[in-house]
């Protein structure tokens, strides 16, 4: 069933009814599953849109791109102005624990690797290395004044030690498009094992080392699942790769930092969640920073 955005809204008075509507769990938009006697989709309502710097354009070309390829949930209906998009309701059986089994990793790297090999023949905007979305994310956060002087301090730090890495660091680095956001929550697998990709609000064209980087970063992996998702990627265990994607997990996690300030900022009502993240990011960046 193909719905019409005017025809979802004119639906949502009726569904106290008629049918359910659940709050499903989210940290930048308002998502709802919604159940009628003929079907049940999903209604995405974005928010922070201007806040985080998303392209909802961008995010609805690139969903569709993931219907096309199978690896997104069918777009029922999308109405970019009114950040509004409806999409089939997969019911999920993925989990974190999951995500850290060897088959399930396989089968998610098989997938991202058929997304960066897809061509894409819409011009694409310029590609953002992960020094550059950095620089672009604590510009962010000073325009909105969430950093303290303690924030600043840590975040330099941070930065110089792996400014030390930025030079080559890119050099033989693949490109293609990327979802930006592999985190378990992102990764739906259906019933019949499908996995599907949902949220593509920073999907775009990058380097493919970022998209591992994000993978291994975002689910917690271990040296073991790096080198696994390196194996299943690359068709070796180059050490070269797993080094790089080291390097990365550091940067990504200076970035979930900062985004966490900024969420806290954005969402006063869960600030002391987007706390607790930036306490434990800090302390595992402090780690990582003796061993980078």
């Amino acid at each position: 069933m193909i719905l019409s955005c005017a025809v979802v809204m004119l639906m949502l008075p009726l569904i106290g009814t008629h049918g359910v509507i659940e709050p499903l769990p989210g940290s930048s938009n308002r998502t709802f599953k919604v159940t009628l006697p003929e079907t049940i989709f999903v209604l995405r309502i974005a928010q922070h849109t201007e806040e985080l710097g998303i392209n909802r354009a961008q995010e609805l070309k690139y969903y569709q791109i993931g219907e096309k390829l199978t690896i997104a949930p069918q777009l029922l209906a999308a109405n970019v102005d009114e950040q509004i998009l409806v999409s089939r309701y997969v019911e999920n059986f993925n989990s974190l624990d999951k995500m850290h089994t060897a088959p399930m990793i396989c089968k998610v790297v098989q997938v991202i690797k058929l997304l960066h090999t897809y061509i894409d023949n819409i011009m694409s905007p310029p590609i953002t290395t992960m020094f550059e979305k950095n620089e672009r994310i604590i510009a962010r956060a000073e325009e909105l004044q969430v950093l303290s002087d303690y924030d600043r301090q840590l975040i330099y730090s941070w930065t110089q030690t792996y400014q030390n890495f930025s030079d080559n660091y890119y050099d033989d680095t693949a490109m293609g498009i990327c979802h930006g956001d592999l985190y378990y929550k992102n990764i739906l697998e259906d019933a019949q094992g499908t996995i599907y990709l949902i949220d593509w609000e920073y999907a775009g064209y990058g380097y493919i080392i970022d998209e591992l980087g994000k993978l291994c970063a975002a689910n917690d992996y271990t040296d073991e699942e790096i080198m696994l998702v390196v194996q299943e990627y690359y068709g070796d265990t180059d050490i070269t790769y797993f080094r790089k994607i080291k390097q990365n997990i550091f940067m990504r996690q200076v970035e979930l930092y900062v985004w966490a300030l900024i969420q806290a900022a954005c969402n006063p009502d869960r600030r002391s969640y987007y706390e607790e993240i930036t306490t434990a990011v800090a302390l595992q960046l402090n780690k990582l920073q003796e061993n980078i």
